[in-house]
Order: structure tokens, then C-alpha cells, then sequence
């Protein structure tokens, strides 16, 4: 029979290891819903996923919250982000992917969006893989982050499904030295349609139908401080620049390098969403 014999110091070590480990859970100020006017009132928002080989994904999400200085677009890699994801921060911009059906019963009030925006996250998406949508907690605020809900349960799945197209072991979680290592591929992957590079994740791009009049700026930072699927979403080709406006442009390198700013009149909304050259 096998036996294990652990000294003082060992059970001592692995006191400590535990309770590292139970530090650094994060409290998720969200939970689960499937209340049909559950995001009613809330800004809505377009989800662009692109992957190599000109793979993309669109659906309709909404944000339901919204920082002081927002820029109501966020691009970056989508990566899986849990309330005890890696710690560390990345030069390389990203999107965390949060589920939101359960908290740790040891949870910090440590909340997970100002974690992740200390380890350089752009934008937090919320989704749930049993419930319809998302509810931030209503006293919550000051978030870092802008946060963007699914609307259905039928996206969320989608989403999941997504990272089909790429190394799952490798390219679906948060792990700063390797996004790190592919900071180069996800910055140029975009501009050329994601035809010839390869960024090993799945990009995100995400914004929030702005009003009439207000302008829409991003572009992919440089440092931190073919297969299609299609979930209804209102589209509007976006140009690099105002004087050469093109239906089939090149608007993923726009929306990467930097969109102008868009002014549209009438009492309609911007609906932002991309489109990648067959």
C-alpha cells in the first residue's frame, strides 16, 4: 500500500499554498437572469469576433455599464477571465470574457473587472452559459471597465463555440506572457484581413450604438496601463477616413488602426459592426 508521509514543514507549505490560492478570488458584482426586459433599458451594443483564417462572428449585446471616459469601442483578444484567472498584466490589449452564473463562496471584495483592468483588459463581456442574460448588481459602481451583457442565452453558446477556431488550450484564457508572445501577430492580423497572419486568438471588437452626433474613436493600443457566423446585427461599413467611404473596404484595418469620427444625422443610432474582405 501507498503511503505519504508529510513533515511539519511540508503541511506548513501547504497551509500557505492554500490560502494563496483563495486570495485571489475575485467577487463578480453580476448574476444570472432570465428576465425577459432584463436588458430593455439598457445601450445597445454590437460583439465582431474574428479569427484566422477570415473567420468572424457577429451578435447583438448591451452595455450595461459605462465608465466616466468611455470610448464606447474596445478591441483587443478575447480571452476566458475568471474570478481566480492568473494574475500579471500584458502589454498585449484584450477583452475579458466573464461568466457570470456563480461567485466563490470565499470570494475577496476584490471585484473582477478592477482586476482585470489592472492586468490590462479594454472591456469586460458578461455572459451566462445557463440563463438568458447578465444583471449587474444595481448598487454597483465606478467600474473601471465598460461591462457589455449577452442578450440570450443562444449568443452565449455561440461564443463558446468560437474558440473552435483557434488552439483552445492555449489561446482561450488569460495568461499575460502569452499574449505577450503574440502581441505582434494580433496588432498587424486585422489589417490585412486576417488572411495571411495568424494572431493564435480570436480578436474582439465591441461597441455601443452611440447617439446622433457623437463621435466613435479606437484604435488598438500598443501597450496596456474562412468561416462566418452571424447572429442579427444591424451593419454600417466604416472607412478609414470620411473622403474614401467604401461598402466593401478594408473596415477591419480601420477599426483597428483607428475609425474617424462619425457623425450621422437624423434621430438614428450608430450601429457599429465590421466586415472582412472575402
Amino acid at each position: 500500500m501507498l503511503s505519504v508521509h508529510r513533515t511539519g514543514a511540508a503541511r506548513v507549505s501547504l497551509v500557505v499554498l492554500s490560502f494563496l490560492v483563495l486570495a485571489v478570488h475575485s467577487f463578480i458584482p453580476a448574476t444570472p437572469s432570465n428576465a425577459t426586459d432584463a436588458t430593455a433599458n439598457l445601450l445597445n451594443a454590437t460583439l465582431n469576433i474574428f479569427w484566422f483564417n477570415q473567420g468572424e462572428f457577429t451578435a447583438e449585446f448591451a452595455r450595461a455599464v459605462a465608465t466616466s471616459d468611455s470610448g464606447n469601442v474596445a478591441t483587443g483578444a478575447l480571452v476566458h477571465y475568471s474570478d481566480d484567472a492568473s494574475t500579471g498584466t500584458t502589454k498585449t490589449p484584450w477583452v475579458a470574457l466573464v461568466v457570470c452564473d456563480s461567485n466563490a463562496t470565499d470570494a475577496s471584495q476584490d471585484d473582477i473587472f478592477a482586476r482585470a483592468k489592472s492586468s490590462g483588459a479594454q472591456a469586460a463581456v458578461l455572459y451566462s452559459l445557463f440563463s438568458q442574460t447578465c444583471v449587474v448588481t444595481p448598487n454597483y459602481s465606478n467600474s473601471p471597465l465598460d461591462v457589455y451583457v449577452s442578450k440570450s442565452l443562444t449568443i452565449s453558446k455561440l461564443i463558446e463555440t468560437t474558440f473552435q477556431n483557434v488552439d483552445a488550450t492555449k489561446f482561450s484564457t488569460f495568461d499575460p506572457a502569452t499574449l505577450d508572445s503574440e502581441s505582434a501577430n494580433i496588432a498587424v492580423a486585422p489589417s490585412d484581413g486576417f488572411k495571411t497572419v495568424d494572431p493564435g486568438y480570436a480578436v474582439a471588437i465591441i461597441a455601443a450604438h452611440v447617439p446622433i452626433f457623437s463621435s466613435v474613436y479606437t484604435s488598438l493600443p500598443t501597450s496596456t496601463g474562412g468561416n462566418s457566423n452571424s447572429n442579427a446585427a444591424t451593419t454600417a461599413s466604416l472607412a478609414p477616413d470620411s473622403a474614401n467611404t467604401s461598402s466593401s473596404g478594408n473596415a477591419n484595418a480601420a477599426a483597428m488602426n483607428g475609425l474617424p469620427a462619425l457623425t450621422l444625422a437624423g434621430g438614428l443610432v450608430v450601429a457599429l459592426s465590421l466586415t472582412i474582405l472575402a
